[in-house]
């Protein structure tokens, strides 16, 4: 994000987007770990053991340039948000394994970079750079169907839902934070702020 002239090559083209996926329902027998690869375009798998080890499930195919990822409630269905253009779907078996959904992608927008489920697992929030929140709905097996946008910073990075669903948070050049009501989002007061260090590409973790 902001001021990546000062991030090596190496670490700026790397950056990469984790999401555990805690047992969601019947389906999951295991939590598991994904990993989005920004340089050869595809998402790393993961099962977590009984001692906290991973153990490598190798990896899915993914569109130009995946960054973010985001996993739903239940368990069942993964997004990734891309800078191609594209959110890829994938549904999640049993084992952790990643396969695309049909379609394999909706369209988004150019430069999406962080994606959010709703704790209900009715809805998708997508950060796209150019001050844009794109919103999808969650169909029938999970499958996403475009809602409305909303606006959001101008370089928009990775974004995050507290638990209750109430407010929303873009990693920018600083940290914006919203209200959430409604499926839409309203700016708090105010509407970012500011935080210590120079990130490349952050990540949430919302505790």
């Amino acid at each position: 994000m902001g001021r990546l002239g000062r991030w090596p090559r190496a670490l700026m083209f790397a950056s990469v987007a984790l999401m555990a996926l805690a047992v969601g329902g019947p389906a999951q027998a295991a939590p598991f770990v994904y990993v989005t690869n920004e340089l050869d375009n595809s998402v790393s798998m993961f099962r977590v053991e009984a001692d906290g080890r991973l153990t490598t499930l190798g990896s899915a195919s993914a569109p130009g340039r995946p960054r973010g990822i985001a996993v739903t409630p239940d368990g069942r269905s993964a997004y990734v948000a891309t800078t191609s253009g594209q959110l890829a779907q994938y549904d999640v078996a049993t084992d952790g394994k990643l396969t695309p959904k049909t379609p394999p992608t909706v369209d988004a927008a150019f430069l999406a970079t962080g994606i959010a489920v709703s704790p209900d697992g009715r809805s998708v929030y997508v950060a796209v750079d150019g001050a844009l929140v794109f919103q999808f709905d969650v169909g029938r097996g999970g499958a996403l169907s475009f809602k409305d946008t909303r606006q959001g910073p101008s370089f928009a990075g990775p974004l995050g839902l507290t638990p209750d669903a109430k407010s929303a948070y873009v990693a920018a050049e600083s940290l914006f934070q919203y209200d959430v009501a409604g499926g839409g989002f309203s700016p708090k007061a105010p509407a970012s702020i500011l935080f210590p260090g120079t990130p490349a590409f952050s990540a949430f973790g919302l505790a």
